[in-house]
């Protein structure tokens, strides 16, 4: 995991480093997007009255910051380009130091597995504790237990370099257990070197070239116009201009029934009969 990350962060790097170029990333990622969430407004499914009212009170929240003419289409279009948030953004937030990194996995064994050191370890606890572990699931529970790996926080009284990130429940500690589902988890801080491979891997550089990774190329079959074609004004050469159509339908004419199903008929004498007109009325269409 700690590979991906640093992959990620990679990916962030190269974003800064366009940000700080004087150009600024290719106005054409915008566009695109843009495009993009215009026809996915223009041809939207529709909604029944109830969703588009649910809808629109949701952006109707102060955090929105909607005008009223905006209120139907400002949650689905891109309305202006921002390049300073943009930069804020990867440069004061996509950080390092402002990660937290969630790992499950059925290795980390099942709940059920430390049901015996939790009770032992709660016989020791304050009433607050054992409340919380009032709402343990059952023996029989298969719920897998997570670690989250954050990074150390100002306050961490943990100082000591030799944290791996390499995490077994057999050699850590007691679990934690979430109040509301039982859920067992561990908190370990990230390893120092780790932490510093991801800020040199954020830095704003471009990939090496041995790496694949890159901008997305641009995409041709993004529609811009969804207006008809006009036919060409010397069309002469239509293929329904010259042509004379006549069908003939059988109506207005009492059925009789037979009693019982057809197995059998002739299928040519069906046909020849089906193209007459019809005995009472006569229906030609040219």
């Amino acid at each position: 995991w700690e590979q991906i990350i640093t992959q990620v962060y990679t990916y962030i790097g190269m974003i800064r480093y366009y940000c700080s170029h004087p150009d600024g990333l290719p106005m054409w990622i915008y566009d695109e997007l843009r495009l993009t969430q215009e026809a996915s407004y223009k041809y939207q499914d529709e909604k029944t009255p109830v969703g588009l009212v649910e809808d629109i009170a949701e952006v109707l929240a102060v955090h929105e910051q909607l005008p009223p003419d905006r209120l139907l289409d400002g949650s689905w279009l891109l309305l202006e380009y921002d390049e300073t948030a943009i930069k804020d953004m990867v440069d004061n937030h996509l950080i390092p130091k402002n990660s937290r990194v969630d790992l499950m996995s059925s290795t980390f064994g099942c709940a059920s597995d430390y049901i015996d050191t939790t009770t032992t370890a709660t016989t020791t606890t304050t009433n607050e504790q054992n409340s919380m572990n009032s709402t343990l699931p059952d023996e029989n529970s298969t719920t897998a237990p997570s670690i989250i790996i954050s990074t150390p926080s100002e306050n961490s009284t943990n100082n000591d370099d030799s944290v791996s990130n390499d995490f077994s429940p057999k050699s850590t500690c007691i679990p934690n257990i979430e109040p509301h589902f039982g859920a067992r988890y561990w908190c370990n801080d990230i390893h120092k070197d780790t932490m510093q491979q991801w800020f040199m891997a954020s830095a704003p550089n471009l990939p090496p070239s041995s790496s694949s990774m890159h901008l997305p190329p641009k995409n041709p079959f993004i529609p811009a116009q969804f207006s008809l074609k006009p036919l060409p004004l010397d069309d002469s050469h239509h293929p329904l201009l010259h042509c004379s159509l006549k069908l003939c339908i059988s109506v207005g004419k009492k059925k009789s029934w037979f009693p019982a199903t057809v197995i059998k008929y002739d299928l040519t004498r069906n046909k020849i009969l089906l193209s007459y007109e019809d005995e009472e009325k006569k229906m030609a269409y040219p």
